[in-house]
């Protein structure tokens, strides 16, 4: 049975790859980067034709038979016609594909487009990307304002100050008011 994850919203965390790394190879670990459309590198459906390309080349080179190499590749080809990957994304994509798993993940931190076909998922470049904690705050400080953010996934959100923690430097500020009638 293949594992699929084709919409890519989930974020690379460890549980999940935990599971991926028991597949059997070939193993095509790909790595795509963010892209806005207009740069100059290409959209990643144009990156990941030609890694399919490569890996089919990669997959010969192997002695893989070609109807494995095909079953391996079709959904990889299938992937190049998602408009996601034409239409531009802040986040870069992780995918991987072996006979048992055909699974792709966001990634909040950039990557150099990278792709590889061997015996085993190739993940050490995702390993910043491992270690980053599920939530975290951000103190977020104006002139006049003091907000906590919850960052969880690809979203921030408003958090409550700790009690007793003013909002404003004005509430900061706020000593007694002075008695002009002494």
């Amino acid at each position: 049975m293949i594992a699929t994850n084709s919409s890519a919203t989930e974020l690379l965390r460890p549980g999940s790859i935990r599971e991926i790394l028991r597949s059997p190879g070939p193993c095509i670990t790909m790595l795509l980067p963010p892209y806005r459309p207009g740069e100059p590198a290409g959209s990643p459906a144009t990156l990941l034709k030609s890694y399919i390309q490569e890996a089919a080349r990669q997959l010969v080179e192997r002695k893989v038979s070609k109807s494995a190499s095909s079953d391996l590749l079709k959904p990889l080809e299938h992937l190049t016609e998602d408009p996601a990957l034409v239409s531009g994304s802040h986040w870069g994509r992780a995918i991987f594909r072996s006979a048992t798993v055909f699974e792709q993940f966001q990634l909040t931190q950039p990557v150099q487009a990278s792709f590889s076909v061997s015996g085993s998922f190739a993940i050490r470049k995702l390993a910043g990307e491992l270690a980053r904690p599920l939530a975290f705050y951000i103190l977020a400080l104006s002139k006049t304002k003091v907000s906590l953010l919850r960052c969880v996934g690809l979203h921030a959100e408003l958090a409550n100050l700790p009690s007793g923690v003013p909002d404003t430097l004005e509430e900061a500020m706020a000593f007694e008011a002075p008695d002009h009638d002494l």
